[in-house]
Protein backbone atom coordinates (compact mmCIF):
# COMPACT_ATOMS: atom_id res chain seq x y z
CA UNK A 1 0.00 0.00 0.00
CA UNK A 2 2.74 2.78 0.82
CA UNK A 3 4.54 1.94 -2.32
CA UNK A 4 0.91 2.62 -4.45
CA UNK A 5 0.84 5.90 -2.60
CA UNK A 6 3.95 6.46 -3.51
CA UNK A 7 4.18 5.76 -7.00
CA UNK A 8 0.53 7.33 -7.34
CA UNK A 9 2.06 10.82 -5.79
CA UNK A 10 4.94 10.09 -8.62
CA UNK A 11 2.59 9.96 -11.78
CA UNK A 12 0.63 12.90 -10.65
CA UNK A 13 3.87 14.75 -10.36
CA UNK A 14 5.28 14.12 -13.32
CA UNK A 15 1.62 14.68 -15.27
CA UNK A 16 1.33 17.58 -13.65
CA UNK A 17 4.71 19.26 -12.62
CA UNK A 18 6.22 18.13 -15.65
CA UNK A 19 9.01 16.28 -13.19
CA UNK A 20 9.91 13.47 -11.57
CA UNK A 21 11.36 14.79 -8.25
CA UNK A 22 9.82 18.06 -6.62
CA UNK A 23 11.18 21.81 -7.25
CA UNK A 24 12.94 22.27 -4.38
CA UNK A 25 15.21 18.98 -5.30
CA UNK A 26 16.26 21.14 -8.14
CA UNK A 27 16.85 23.55 -6.19
CA UNK A 28 19.50 21.83 -3.70
CA UNK A 29 20.47 18.98 -5.23
CA UNK A 30 24.22 19.35 -6.40
CA UNK A 31 26.45 16.19 -6.05
CA UNK A 32 29.78 18.23 -5.16
CA UNK A 33 32.57 17.41 -3.21
CA UNK A 34 31.08 20.43 -0.84
CA UNK A 35 27.77 19.63 -0.82
CA UNK A 36 28.45 16.36 0.89
CA UNK A 37 30.95 16.86 3.57
CA UNK A 38 28.38 19.42 4.57
CA UNK A 39 25.99 16.95 4.57
CA UNK A 40 28.27 14.32 6.35
CA UNK A 41 28.69 16.93 8.78
CA UNK A 42 25.10 17.59 9.34
CA UNK A 43 24.53 14.12 9.84
CA UNK A 44 27.48 13.64 12.44
CA UNK A 45 26.66 16.77 14.30
CA UNK A 46 22.89 15.66 14.75
CA UNK A 47 23.76 12.19 16.06
CA UNK A 48 25.96 13.64 18.75
CA UNK A 49 22.77 16.18 19.63
CA UNK A 50 20.46 13.51 19.62
CA UNK A 51 22.32 11.56 22.27
CA UNK A 52 22.17 9.40 24.38
CA UNK A 53 19.25 8.34 22.40
CA UNK A 54 20.82 7.63 18.91
CA UNK A 55 23.48 5.86 20.72
CA UNK A 56 20.80 3.67 22.43
CA UNK A 57 19.10 3.31 19.06
CA UNK A 58 22.17 1.88 17.46
CA UNK A 59 22.71 -0.66 20.04
CA UNK A 60 19.38 -1.84 19.95
CA UNK A 61 20.02 -2.14 16.50
CA UNK A 62 23.30 -4.44 16.92
CA UNK A 63 21.49 -6.05 19.65
CA UNK A 64 18.68 -7.39 17.43
CA UNK A 65 20.98 -8.12 14.33
CA UNK A 66 23.02 -10.70 16.50
CA UNK A 67 19.40 -12.29 17.70
CA UNK A 68 18.74 -14.75 14.86
CA UNK A 69 15.52 -15.46 15.41
CA UNK A 70 14.55 -11.67 15.46
CA UNK A 71 17.54 -10.26 12.73
CA UNK A 72 15.28 -9.71 9.50
CA UNK A 73 12.82 -7.33 11.70
CA UNK A 74 15.98 -5.54 13.10
CA UNK A 75 17.62 -5.32 9.37
CA UNK A 76 14.76 -3.84 8.05
CA UNK A 77 15.43 -1.04 10.64
CA UNK A 78 18.76 -0.72 10.00
CA UNK A 79 18.98 -0.65 6.48
CA UNK A 80 16.25 2.24 6.33
CA UNK A 81 18.24 3.87 9.13
CA UNK A 82 21.27 3.58 7.21
CA UNK A 83 19.54 4.53 3.71
CA UNK A 84 17.97 7.59 5.32
CA UNK A 85 21.14 8.76 6.62
CA UNK A 86 23.10 8.57 3.58
CA UNK A 87 20.29 10.46 1.70
CA UNK A 88 20.89 13.38 4.32
CA UNK A 89 24.39 13.41 3.51
CA UNK A 90 24.09 13.06 0.10
CA UNK A 91 21.92 16.24 -0.82
CA UNK A 92 23.81 18.59 2.27
CA UNK A 93 22.15 18.32 4.78
CA UNK A 94 20.29 21.16 5.93
CA UNK A 95 20.96 25.53 6.64
CA UNK A 96 18.27 25.25 9.91
CA UNK A 97 18.78 24.07 13.51
CA UNK A 98 17.90 21.22 15.68
CA UNK A 99 18.84 18.27 12.93
CA UNK A 100 14.81 18.15 11.43
CA UNK A 101 16.14 15.99 8.52
CA UNK A 102 16.98 13.13 11.42
CA UNK A 103 13.07 13.42 12.52
CA UNK A 104 12.56 9.89 10.47
CA UNK A 105 15.90 8.53 12.10
CA UNK A 106 14.53 9.26 15.71
CA UNK A 107 11.29 7.34 14.75
CA UNK A 108 13.14 4.30 13.50
CA UNK A 109 15.39 4.27 16.46
CA UNK A 110 12.77 4.52 19.16
CA UNK A 111 11.12 1.39 17.27
CA UNK A 112 14.53 -0.63 18.00
CA UNK A 113 14.59 0.22 21.14
CA UNK A 114 10.83 -0.50 21.80
CA UNK A 115 11.65 -4.01 20.27
CA UNK A 116 15.09 -4.70 22.02
CA UNK A 117 13.21 -3.52 25.20
CA UNK A 118 10.23 -6.13 24.59
CA UNK A 119 13.10 -8.89 23.26
CA UNK A 120 14.64 -8.42 26.80
CA UNK A 121 11.24 -8.71 28.57
CA UNK A 122 11.17 -12.15 27.93
CA UNK A 123 14.23 -13.20 29.33
CA UNK A 124 13.32 -15.06 32.59
CA UNK A 125 15.16 -13.09 34.78
CA UNK A 126 13.12 -10.83 36.99
CA UNK A 127 15.41 -7.76 37.19
CA UNK A 128 15.33 -7.08 33.41
CA UNK A 129 11.62 -4.97 33.40
CA UNK A 130 12.98 -3.00 36.82
CA UNK A 131 16.56 -2.57 34.99
CA UNK A 132 14.60 -1.32 31.80
CA UNK A 133 11.96 0.99 33.45
CA UNK A 134 14.81 2.66 35.50
CA UNK A 135 17.21 2.91 32.86
CA UNK A 136 14.38 4.54 30.71
CA UNK A 137 14.11 7.32 33.30
CA UNK A 138 17.63 7.53 33.93
CA UNK A 139 17.61 8.36 29.64
CA UNK A 140 14.64 10.60 29.75
CA UNK A 141 16.06 12.75 33.07
CA UNK A 142 18.96 12.72 31.01
CA UNK A 143 17.06 14.36 27.60
CA UNK A 144 15.16 16.96 29.60
CA UNK A 145 18.29 18.25 31.50
CA UNK A 146 20.67 18.21 28.55
CA UNK A 147 18.44 19.04 25.38
CA UNK A 148 17.67 22.49 26.29
CA UNK A 149 21.52 23.24 26.61
CA UNK A 150 22.17 21.91 23.25
CA UNK A 151 23.59 25.13 20.57
CA UNK A 152 21.50 23.71 18.08
CA UNK A 153 18.40 23.33 20.13
CA UNK A 154 19.18 26.51 21.71
CA UNK A 155 19.53 28.18 17.66
CA UNK A 156 15.97 26.73 17.46
CA UNK A 157 14.47 28.51 20.39
CA UNK A 158 16.28 32.19 20.33
CA UNK A 159 15.95 32.07 16.12
CA UNK A 160 13.62 34.83 15.27
CA UNK A 161 14.24 36.12 12.02
CA UNK A 162 11.78 34.51 10.56
CA UNK A 163 8.68 36.31 13.40
CA UNK A 164 10.12 39.67 12.09
CA UNK A 165 9.32 38.28 8.65
CA UNK A 166 5.96 38.19 9.95
CA UNK A 167 5.64 42.18 11.39
CA UNK A 168 7.11 42.65 7.37
CA UNK A 169 4.79 40.62 5.88
CA UNK A 170 1.72 41.78 8.01
CA UNK A 171 2.43 45.61 7.03
CA UNK A 172 2.73 44.91 3.50
CA UNK A 173 -0.75 42.95 3.69
CA UNK A 174 -2.16 45.69 5.47
CA UNK A 175 -0.78 48.39 3.04
CA UNK A 176 -0.74 46.58 -0.10
CA UNK A 177 -3.01 43.80 0.55
CA UNK A 178 -6.15 44.76 -2.02
CA UNK A 179 -3.84 46.56 -4.76
CA UNK A 180 -2.84 43.21 -6.89
CA UNK A 181 0.37 44.04 -6.33
CA UNK A 182 3.11 41.40 -6.64
CA UNK A 183 6.12 40.75 -4.28
CA UNK A 184 9.67 39.40 -5.01
CA UNK A 185 11.05 37.94 -2.08
CA UNK A 186 13.56 35.78 -0.88
CA UNK A 187 12.20 34.87 2.22
CA UNK A 188 9.01 32.89 0.60
CA UNK A 189 8.13 30.86 3.79
CA UNK A 190 7.33 34.24 6.00
CA UNK A 191 7.06 37.20 3.65
CA UNK A 192 5.04 35.72 0.92
CA UNK A 193 2.72 33.86 3.57
CA UNK A 194 2.03 36.81 5.79
CA UNK A 195 1.87 39.29 3.26
CA UNK A 196 -0.37 37.47 1.28
CA UNK A 197 0.44 38.80 -1.93
CA UNK A 198 1.66 36.77 -5.08
CA UNK A 199 4.97 36.48 -5.10
CA UNK A 200 7.91 35.68 -7.42
CA UNK A 201 10.27 33.40 -5.26
CA UNK A 202 13.84 34.96 -5.77
CA UNK A 203 15.82 31.82 -4.32
CA UNK A 204 13.84 29.57 -6.91
CA UNK A 205 12.16 27.19 -4.24
CA UNK A 206 8.55 27.60 -5.54
CA UNK A 207 9.95 29.41 -9.30
CA UNK A 208 10.23 27.05 -12.21
CA UNK A 209 12.39 28.97 -14.40
CA UNK A 210 14.94 29.28 -11.69
CA UNK A 211 14.73 25.90 -11.15
CA UNK A 212 15.42 24.72 -14.54
CA UNK A 213 18.42 27.02 -14.68
CA UNK A 214 20.87 26.50 -12.45
CA UNK A 215 23.77 28.52 -12.34
CA UNK A 216 27.11 27.32 -13.49
CA UNK A 217 28.69 26.99 -9.84
CA UNK A 218 25.81 24.96 -7.90
CA UNK A 219 26.77 23.20 -5.24
CA UNK A 220 29.72 25.24 -3.97
CA UNK A 221 27.63 27.30 -1.65
CA UNK A 222 25.32 27.76 0.71
CA UNK A 223 22.59 25.21 0.53
CA UNK A 224 19.12 26.39 -1.45
CA UNK A 225 20.33 29.95 -1.82
CA UNK A 226 22.22 29.53 -4.96
CA UNK A 227 20.17 29.56 -7.30
CA UNK A 228 18.92 33.06 -8.77
CA UNK A 229 18.35 35.59 -11.70
CA UNK A 230 18.70 39.08 -11.66
CA UNK A 231 17.47 39.95 -14.93
CA UNK A 232 14.76 37.32 -15.15
CA UNK A 233 13.08 39.11 -11.84
CA UNK A 234 13.61 42.69 -13.27
CA UNK A 235 11.85 41.46 -16.80
CA UNK A 236 8.64 40.17 -14.15
CA UNK A 237 8.35 43.75 -13.09
CA UNK A 238 7.35 43.11 -9.44
CA UNK A 239 5.54 45.92 -7.26
CA UNK A 240 7.78 45.33 -4.48
CA UNK A 241 11.36 43.75 -3.39
CA UNK A 242 11.79 42.16 -0.25
CA UNK A 243 15.12 41.07 0.39
CA UNK A 244 15.42 38.67 3.83
CA UNK A 245 12.53 40.45 6.28
CA UNK A 246 13.81 43.64 4.90
CA UNK A 247 17.29 44.28 4.43
CA UNK A 248 19.46 45.32 1.33
CA UNK A 249 20.36 43.18 -2.25
CA UNK A 250 20.89 40.17 -1.20
CA UNK A 251 21.89 36.45 -2.53
CA UNK A 252 22.64 35.86 -6.81
CA UNK A 253 19.17 37.48 -7.89
CA UNK A 254 20.06 40.60 -5.22
CA UNK A 255 23.49 41.64 -5.95
CA UNK A 256 22.80 41.39 -10.24
CA UNK A 257 20.26 43.90 -9.71
CA UNK A 258 21.98 46.70 -7.53
CA UNK A 259 24.45 46.08 -10.30
CA UNK A 260 22.49 47.61 -12.78
CA UNK A 261 20.87 50.59 -13.89
CA UNK A 262 17.34 49.46 -14.00
CA UNK A 263 17.08 48.67 -10.76
CA UNK A 264 18.45 52.16 -9.26
CA UNK A 265 16.43 54.06 -11.73
CA UNK A 266 12.87 52.57 -11.27
CA UNK A 267 13.38 50.96 -7.46
CA UNK A 268 13.03 52.97 -4.61
CA UNK A 269 13.95 51.78 -0.97
CA UNK A 270 11.31 52.33 1.50
CA UNK A 271 12.06 52.39 5.06
CA UNK A 272 9.53 51.33 7.23
CA UNK A 273 9.08 50.18 10.98
CA UNK A 274 6.75 47.42 11.45
CA UNK A 275 4.58 47.62 15.11
CA UNK A 276 2.39 44.43 14.98
CA UNK A 277 2.84 41.95 16.15
CA UNK A 278 6.25 43.04 16.92
CA UNK A 279 8.38 46.30 16.44
CA UNK A 280 10.92 45.25 13.68
CA UNK A 281 12.89 47.76 11.10
CA UNK A 282 13.67 47.27 7.63
CA UNK A 283 13.37 48.48 4.11
CA UNK A 284 11.73 47.20 0.81
CA UNK A 285 12.10 48.55 -2.46
CA UNK A 286 8.91 49.65 -4.44
CA UNK A 287 8.70 50.14 -8.06
CA UNK A 288 8.22 53.83 -8.75
CA UNK A 289 5.74 53.12 -11.77
CA UNK A 290 3.84 50.69 -10.28
CA UNK A 291 0.41 51.58 -10.94
CA UNK A 292 -0.76 49.53 -8.37
CA UNK A 293 1.90 50.85 -5.34
CA UNK A 294 3.55 53.79 -6.90
CA UNK A 295 3.28 57.35 -8.59
CA UNK A 296 0.16 57.14 -10.63
CA UNK A 297 -2.00 59.06 -12.67
CA UNK A 298 -5.88 59.76 -12.02
CA UNK A 299 -8.64 62.17 -13.19
CA UNK A 300 -7.61 64.56 -10.73
CA UNK A 301 -3.87 64.66 -11.46
CA UNK A 302 -0.51 62.54 -10.14
CA UNK A 303 -0.39 60.71 -7.10
CA UNK A 304 2.10 60.67 -4.65
CA UNK A 305 1.72 58.29 -1.99
CA UNK A 306 3.14 59.22 1.00
CA UNK A 307 5.32 56.42 1.49
CA UNK A 308 7.75 57.80 -1.13
CA UNK A 309 8.30 60.74 0.74
CA UNK A 310 11.62 60.77 1.87
CA UNK A 311 12.20 61.20 5.67
CA UNK A 312 14.23 61.75 8.79
CA UNK A 313 11.92 58.87 9.91
CA UNK A 314 11.04 55.31 8.53
CA UNK A 315 7.48 55.37 7.32
CA UNK A 316 4.40 53.71 9.60
CA UNK A 317 1.17 52.32 9.41
CA UNK A 318 -0.76 55.60 10.04
CA UNK A 319 -3.52 55.85 12.32
CA UNK A 320 -6.24 55.15 9.76
CA UNK A 321 -4.19 52.00 8.28
CA UNK A 322 -1.79 52.06 5.25
CA UNK A 323 1.70 53.17 5.46
CA UNK A 324 2.62 56.37 5.74
CA UNK A 325 5.05 59.05 5.99
CA UNK A 326 5.32 60.94 9.32
CA UNK A 327 6.90 64.62 9.04
CA UNK A 328 7.52 66.33 11.66
CA UNK A 329 8.10 70.24 12.14
CA UNK A 330 10.87 71.80 10.73
CA UNK A 331 11.91 68.80 8.39
CA UNK A 332 11.24 68.81 4.98
CA UNK A 333 10.09 65.92 3.18
CA UNK A 334 10.62 65.24 -0.49
CA UNK A 335 9.76 62.62 -3.29
CA UNK A 336 11.39 62.79 -6.68
CA UNK A 337 9.13 62.55 -9.63
CA UNK A 338 9.94 61.66 -13.32
CA UNK A 339 9.56 64.87 -14.89
CA UNK A 340 9.21 68.48 -13.35
CA UNK A 341 6.16 69.84 -11.67
CA UNK A 342 4.27 72.34 -14.30
CA UNK A 343 3.98 75.90 -12.60
CA UNK A 344 0.64 76.84 -11.51
CA UNK A 345 0.35 73.70 -10.61
CA UNK A 346 -2.14 73.10 -7.05
CA UNK A 347 -1.33 70.43 -4.65
CA UNK A 348 -3.77 68.12 -2.08
CA UNK A 349 -2.44 66.19 0.41
CA UNK A 350 -4.43 63.47 2.41
CA UNK A 351 -2.81 63.55 5.89
CA UNK A 352 -4.34 62.91 9.40
CA UNK A 353 -4.83 64.86 11.03
CA UNK A 354 -6.03 66.90 7.85
CA UNK A 355 -4.82 70.22 6.29
CA UNK A 356 -1.81 69.76 8.25
CA UNK A 357 0.64 69.85 5.79
CA UNK A 358 1.80 71.91 2.36
CA UNK A 359 3.16 71.04 -0.43
CA UNK A 360 5.46 72.75 -2.70
CA UNK A 361 8.18 72.77 -5.51
CA UNK A 362 11.78 73.09 -5.07
CA UNK A 363 12.76 76.37 -7.05
CA UNK A 364 16.10 75.09 -7.43
CA UNK A 365 15.27 71.05 -8.65
CA UNK A 366 11.30 71.39 -10.02
CA UNK A 367 10.94 67.73 -9.76
CA UNK A 368 11.22 67.73 -6.24
CA UNK A 369 8.10 67.63 -4.74
CA UNK A 370 8.72 69.33 -0.93
CA UNK A 371 6.44 68.38 1.78
CA UNK A 372 6.54 70.48 5.34
CA UNK A 373 4.19 71.52 8.56
CA UNK A 374 4.00 73.95 11.35
CA UNK A 375 2.51 71.79 13.78
CA UNK A 376 4.21 70.25 16.94
CA UNK A 377 3.12 67.01 16.49
CA UNK A 378 4.19 64.81 13.68
CA UNK A 379 1.68 64.87 10.23
CA UNK A 380 1.06 61.64 9.09
CA UNK A 381 1.22 61.85 5.43
CA UNK A 382 -1.16 59.31 2.94
CA UNK A 383 -0.82 60.80 -0.39
CA UNK A 384 -0.12 64.05 -2.30
CA UNK A 385 -2.13 64.76 -5.69
CA UNK A 386 -0.87 67.20 -8.10
CA UNK A 387 -3.38 68.83 -9.92
CA UNK A 388 -2.35 70.09 -13.25
CA UNK A 389 -2.52 73.72 -14.22
CA UNK A 390 -5.46 74.97 -15.60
Amino acid sequence: MPLLFFLGQLAFRRLYYGQWVPNTALIKVAFTPERVAAGLAYVREGWNDLRPLSDLGAAALVFGLIQREHRVRFAILAGNVCAWLLYVACVGGDIFPAARHLVPVVVLLTFALVEAMRRLEQRAMRWVPLALGLATCAVCALLWVDQPERDANRRAITERWEWEGEATGRLLQTTFGDSGAVVAVTAAGCIAYWSELDAIDMLGLNDRYLAEHPPPDIGHGMLGHEHGNGAYVLGRAPDLIVFDVGGGPSYRAGREMAATEAFARDYQPVRFEARSPRVHEGVFYLRRSSPRTGIRASSEGLVVPGYLLLTRTPTIIGARGGLVAAVARGERAFAKLDAPIPPGATFRIDSHPPDAARATIDPRHPQLLVVSTDREESVEIEQITIHPPP
